[in-house]
């Protein structure tokens, strides 16, 4: 995740087991490829460990990411898309300084919005396990801060309900100037199942109002997770909006 920490796991000593002896890491890049980050004490908190060596490996990780999140703005623009969704994952038990957070994040995501932006297509953040709007606020305006275009959001309403305490009408108030795209599906706010809408407990009549209720309506997407659940998408919408205008 671009967000990350430069670090993936905590290194912690406890007796009797001592965590990450000093013999297997008194320099744990010493025998990697060269371009490796360079690592010096003090010894970050969080490495990744494979066998008897240890490194951390999350500037590459980030560069990585970087590189496929570019190949797919490519994809997308190639194919004349409108909207990129991205995640920002974020986890508030990791993320404790959202400033920092969002800093990382803008980095990365505000030249990659900029190069989507400049081929027609809108960045539209998409909310998944973040405890309420302020997080998606907060990067958004992080990366217009870092040079990057207006982004948009992406509100998925099945996420909002089983990851989030927040309601869905604040979900809605915070995020709607600047919404983008709608990601449609159900669940009972145990678990992300993405049933059919009419099939949970999202409230549709409230999502129908604040649509009709927008000067600019956002793209629509349906999320079922196998092709002959579409049908069954299909048919819960009908139920719970009505038969399309022709």
């Amino acid at each position: 995740s671009l967000g990350e920490e430069v670090l993936l796991k905590t290194c912690v000593r406890r007796a009797p087991f001592v965590w990450l002896p000093n013999a297997w890491c008194g320099n744990p890049l010493k025998q990697l490829r060269a371009g490796s980050d360079a690592l010096r004490p003090p010894w970050p908190a969080l490495v990744i460990t494979c066998g008897r060596r240890s490194a951390p490996f999350g500037p590459a990780i980030a560069r990585a990411s970087l590189e496929r999140l570019n190949k797919a703005a490519g994809w997308a623009l190639e194919l004349g898309a409108i909207r990129a969704v991205v995640h920002l994952g974020y986890s508030a038990d990791t993320h404790r300084d959202l400033g920092e957070f969002c800093g990382r994040l803008a980095a990365g995501f505000a030249p990659l919005a900029q190069r989507l932006h400049q081929g027609g297509c809108l960045m539209v953040v998409e909310n998944t396990f973040e405890p309420g709007p302020d997080v998606l606020l907060a990067a958004r305006e992080a990366i217009i801060q870092a040079g990057g275009p207006e982004v948009g959001f992406c509100l998925d309403v099945g996420h909002a309900y089983c990851f989030s305490a927040t309601t869905l009408p604040d979900w809605w108030q915070a995020l709607g100037p600047y919404l983008g795209e709608l990601h449609l599906h159900d669940n009972d706010g145990t678990f992300d199942y993405h049933h059919p809408p009419g099939c949970g407990m999202v409230d549709w009549d409230f999502v129908a109002r604040s649509l009709a209720a927008l000067e600019h309506p956002p793209l629509l997407t349906m999320e079922p997770h196998a092709e002959p659940d579409l049908w069954a998408f299909l048919r819960g919408l009908e139920k719970v909006w009505g038969t399309p205008p022709a």
